[in-house]
């Protein structure tokens, strides 16, 4: 809960992240700029905020949103692996990274291919 000021006992108890979600995503209020979709530091932030909330589809919408004008970096993978570390789900990062696209988790025949070459090679070694 975080203080209304130091010098008052009553507490802010309402959950302000929603209102600022929806304020952010209505175009009318905020504009068709969507300066935070340009923005790195404002995307890992407001994705802390969405992940620890559990919040799984407006992760989703906002990741694939951003990704239309931003880079994924490596900076960024690792706060994203981080987020999901903090939340004690590991694994669900590499999911997550699938559903946005930042990941292609699809097996495909050249990896099959670089796979058997290489067994072939231990195994004609042997």
């Amino acid at each position: 809960m975080l203080p209304i000021s130091p010098m008052e006992e009553d507490r802010v108890t309402n959950d302000i992240f929603q209102e600022l979600w929806l304020v952010l995503m209505n175009p009318s209020l905020v504009g068709t700029d969507q300066w935070y979709l340009r923005d790195t530091e404002m995307y890992l932030l407001l994705m802390r905020c969405l992940i620890h909330r559990l919040d799984w589809e407006a992760a989703v919408h906002l990741t694939v949103k951003t990704m239309e004008s931003l880079t994924y970096t490596y900076m960024m993978d690792h706060e994203l692996t981080l987020m999901f570390m903090e939340i004690g789900d590991p694994a669900g990062c590499l999911a997550f990274k699938v559903a946005t696209k930042l990941f292609d988790g699809r097996i495909i025949k050249d990896g099959l291919n670089k796979r058997e070459k290489f067994h072939q090679e231990r195994f004609d070694e042997v």
